[in-house]
């Protein structure tokens, strides 16, 4: 005679697969506090500059004390310098960082006669946030009027090749980037490069090209970063998302695609002057720049 199944489930829990995938280890430890010294640091173990940091891999391994080990995660890492059990080192974590991968665990009692089974299994909660990684959302933020055409054609190109592929990590060449977004400057890619990095949507391992061999540029979707979910709320008005002064200088530059177009048909259209006197060129000429064909100074 087989009786009722009796399931339980505990409390939710922090998925360490899911923080161990999404959340950066680079930014885990400049909150423990480590120097780093590039992708570099110094071990609590040995006292040595062994500590190496991978944002491919979005792991750390000191090659003195364990030089054939696995690659470790940002949870090992909060417990190795902690000094706390794995479950406090991810509730560590889900405090400072918004940590949308949650488990449970689920007990069921099956009762078959006189002999009671016990199974145990981990199931996944499904969590709603609309801050999850999409394009949508990445053109919804503040700090997407003031970048510029060129890095949003290279932000959503990365972002589209990361949404569909089955790990945040891959690998592409400059060469190919250009390809695929029209935009064959070097400098050009680099500085999108480095404000994509700023802003904290992207860890990026950069490529180079020797005799030996060429290394693909490594693209890490951090999308679950605390400077890029910052970035989402206030734009570039952060500290940390300042960047190079010609990227936004051309970031301030009017949209080529709207200049000969309606702007009431504009998905996204420039922003008004908000000056008193209606200026005839947008954006307005700074003050204290020398205008083109006079000596004199433009009054503030």
């Amino acid at each position: 005679m087989n009786g009722s199944n009796h399931v339980s489930y505990g409390k939710a829990l922090p998925d360490f697969h899911w923080i161990s995938t999404n959340i950066p280890v680079v930014e885990v430890a400049k909150r423990l506090g480590i120097q780093l010294r590039g992708k570099k640091a110094t071990c609590p173990n040995c006292r040595k500059l062994r500590l190496t940091f991978t944002t491919k891999l979005n792991g750390w391994r000191c090659w003195n004390c364990d030089p054939g080990g696995r690659m470790h995660g940002p949870v090992d890492l909060v417990t190795q310098y902690r000094g706390c059990s794995p479950y406090e080192a991810a509730v560590w974590i889900s405090e400072r960082w918004n940590v949308a991968g949650r488990i449970q665990v689920e007990r069921t009692e099956n009762a078959r006669g006189t002999q009671r089974q016990m199974f145990k299994r981990y199931r996944q909660i499904p969590v709603s946030d609309r801050s999850k990684p999409s394009c949508e959302a990445f053109v919804a933020s503040p700090g997407w009027r003031e970048m510029s055409v060129q890095t949003r054609a290279i932000a959503m190109t990365l972002l589209s090749i990361a949404l569909h592929t089955e790990t945040p990590s891959f690998e592409i060449s400059r060469s190919k980037l250009g390809c695929t977004t029209g935009i064959h400057r070097s400098n050009t890619i680099a500085r999108a490069n480095k404000e994509l990095e700023a802003i904290g949507l992207f860890a990026i391992d950069r490529g180079y090209s020797t005799q030996a061999g060429t290394k693909l540029t490594s693209y890490r979707l951090t999308w679950w970063s605390e400077a890029f979910q910052n970035w989402l709320l206030r734009g570039y008005a952060l500290d940390n998302t300042v960047v190079d002064d010609k990227v936004r200088n051309e970031a301030s530059s009017p949209d080529p695609i709207g200049q000969s177009t309606d702007q009431s048909k504009l998905l996204f259209p420039p922003i008004p002057c908000t000056s008193e006197q209606p200026s005839s060129t947008y954006p307005p000429t700074p003050p204290n720049h020398q205008s083109r064909g006079t000596s004199r100074l433009i009054p503030k």
